[in-house]
């Protein structure tokens, strides 16, 4: 029931090769696992293993019919993902998603080009673009045509102005020993109020400087700091660039490094003050020399 084979039946000539198409069409919920049997007047009949099941496809939105981008940057694209879920038990073929030519949004980076499968209990991220022109921008509207409906989800968002400040415009790390640590604060100032998200980075790749933390949002009107540690593991002295990136900024802050070795050298190995009466005072002077690169205390 529900498996339809064409053709059914003819007349296989000597060196011909026949192509024969299988249709399945659940009409329920059943499983269907009888064989398929073919039966010739001249040999004995073959049996092919057949399995098929119906089900229904389910689509899952987590808001129902309205996703809120929340406070963004006006002027920035932010990049948000629409989660659709198949909570049925069959393949879910979304055979359009549309998006209204609204402004603020518009198609995201992995906008599908075609038709979207997807399959029971799995998920697909739809990405969305907003970029609000001002702080009130009209709503947008998503549809999402399957075999049997058309589903509507309204766009909503709202645009601010936001401002990052830094309390330094660039940093020092000088005469680190080799293989000691030095660590250096720096305080990012959110003066807006939407969140900021920013990540930390060495403008080419540096293992000897960390972040902690890496990546970070920082919250309306709110202050972080980041600690930068430096571990150096070879002796220099250049300046490095290091970056604080997010979706609505891009700052750079000259970091200079110096690191190498400090070696001391005495003109005496031994201090021999000798015999001399108790009351006495004797004095030996010797010399101290820092033959490495960077500058010690003692």
């Amino acid at each position: 029931q529900g498996l339809s084979i064409v053709p059914p039946d003819g007349v296989l000539l000597k060196g011909e090769v026949i192509s024969v198409a299988f249709t399945f069409r659940p009409l329920d919920e059943r499983v269907q696992n009888g064989p398929i049997v073919f039966e010739a007047s001249c040999w004995t009949p073959l049996k092919l293993d057949m399995f098929g099941g119906g089900g229904v496809a389910k689509l899952s939105l987590p808001n129902f019919d309205v996703f809120d981008f929340g406070r963004c940057m006006i002027g920035k694209d932010t990049v948000a993902a629409i989660p659709i879920s198949n909570a049925g038990d069959a393949m879910l073929h979304i055979h359009e998603v549309e998006l209204a030519e609204l402004d603020g949004f518009s198609p995201g980076p992995n906008w599908p080009s075609g038709k979207v499968a997807v399959p029971p209990g799995k998920t697909f991220n739809l990405e969305v673009t907003f970029n609000p022109e001002n702080e009130n921008p009209p709503p947008g509207l998503l549809k999402l045509h399957t075999l049997n409906e058309v589903y509507e989800v309204e766009l909503t968002g709202s645009g601010r102005e936001s401002v990052l400040l830094l309390d330094v415009a660039a940093s020092v790390c000088r005469d680190c020993l080799l293989g000691n640590t030095d660590m250096k604060e720096m305080e990012f100032s959110n003066v807006g109020d939407v969140n900021y998200p920013l990540s930390f980075k060495m403008a080419s790749n540096y293992p000897d400087i960390t972040f902690n933390p890496a990546q970070h949002v920082i919250g309306p009107f709110e202050k972080v700091t980041i600690e930068v540690t430096y571990t150096p593991t070879i002796a220099i002295d250049l300046v490095r660039t290091l970056i604080a990136e997010s979706p609505y900024s891009r700052h750079e802050v000259p970091v200079t490094l110096h690191s190498g070795t400090a070696a001391l050298s005495l003109t005496h190995s031994v201090l021999d003050f000798g015999l001399f009466e108790r009351t006495a005072n004797k004095t030996l002077s010797f010399s101290m020399t820092n033959c490495g690169s960077v500058r010690t205390n003692y």
